[in-house]
């Protein structure tokens, strides 16, 4: 429980509820640990709020730091390494070491090594909000064989319809929820350039019919889940530039999203801008592009 504070708590020491609860931390803590022993322990309630994220409107569910936050960073402390060790290699997000830069990194290899000529683009609709519960805790019991870490896991899904968006446990699951559909994709219809982030799914083939025929089998198994595929799925050739996790990639090479580049330039623009060290972790993967090199002076400047 304390290990699981401390990673809970990492960036939020300033917060009042963090504050106020290690004012008494052993005592709460083993009073936590004996709640969840007994069985008894019920996830709080969500404070609800809409925000925009990548020009989408995203319902966020918040809960309270104490104690809910907390157990779901002890929860996945003792069980996630079962779900991490699920999912195949080309899937990201919420993965140590599986992040944009990790997907950008394999993609262009995939690209580069095979030389593919079409791509498939598509997202899952309303993906978290739409996840069934009942199939995920159906799910969950494939992996997890202990009823009282069942229990603990299942009151934390039926708190919510779908999966909430804010729930540190979320990310992790939602994963799962589509582990099947990556395995299917892999070993049943033997596709090799396939990656996906979050419900973001990319196919790399040499024919537009190949793809397409894949689309309606991944159509068919994503129903099975409950879940749907976006109208706006497209198969393209990837001279058209494939756009997947921030960057646009082609048969050789890739780029910035405009609109990060765009964003990127802005940072750079307004002094002082805090968000500019965000902007270069984009941008220093660049080549020995103009805007790099404005980054790796900006940055060298702020230091001073």
């Amino acid at each position: 429980m304390r290990e699981a504070h401390e990673n809970a708590s990492k960036g939020k020491k300033h917060y009042k509820e963090v504050k106020l609860l290690e004012e008494s931390l052993e005592e709460n803590l083993i009073a936590l640990s004996c709640l969840i022993r007994s069985g008894k322990f019920n996830t709080g309630e969500y404070t609800v709020k809409e925000r925009v994220e990548g020009g989408k409107l995203r319902t966020i569910h918040t809960l309270p730091y104490f104690p809910d936050r907390v157990v779901q960073h002890a929860i996945l402390q003792k069980v996630g390494g079962r779900f991490y060790k699920s999912f195949i290699r080309d899937t990201f997000q919420s993965i140590k070491g599986r992040g944009t830069s990790d997907a950008r990194k394999r993609v262009y290899s995939y690209i580069r090594n095979n030389q593919p000529k079409y791509y498939l683009q598509m997202d899952i609709k309303k993906f978290y909000p739409s996840i069934d519960n009942q199939l995920m805790k159906d799910k969950i019991c494939k992996l997890i064989k202990c009823e009282e870490t069942l229990s603990l896991l299942f009151n934390i899904v039926d708190s919510c319809k779908g999966l909430p968006i804010g729930n540190y446990t979320s990310q992790v699951l939602g994963n799962y929820y589509l582990t099947e559909l990556d395995w299917y994709v892999k070993q049943d219809l033997g596709v090799g350039g396939y990656f996906r982030y979050c419900d973001d799914l990319i196919i790399f083939g040499d024919t537009a019919k190949e793809l397409h025929d894949i689309r309606v089998k991944i159509d068919s198994k994503v129903g099975q889940d409950l879940l749907s595929i976006k109208d706006d799925w497209k198969v393209a050739p990837i001279s058209s530039g494939c756009d997947f996790v921030g960057y646009q990639f082609f048969g050789r090479g890739y780029k910035l999203r405009r609109s990060i580049y765009l964003s990127a330039k802005e940072a750079l623009r307004v002094t002082q801008n805090k968000s500019l060290p965000a902007y270069f972790g984009w941008v220093k993967v660049l080549g020995n592009s103009k805007i790099k090199r404005k980054y790796y002076d900006a940055i060298k400047q702020k230091s001073k």
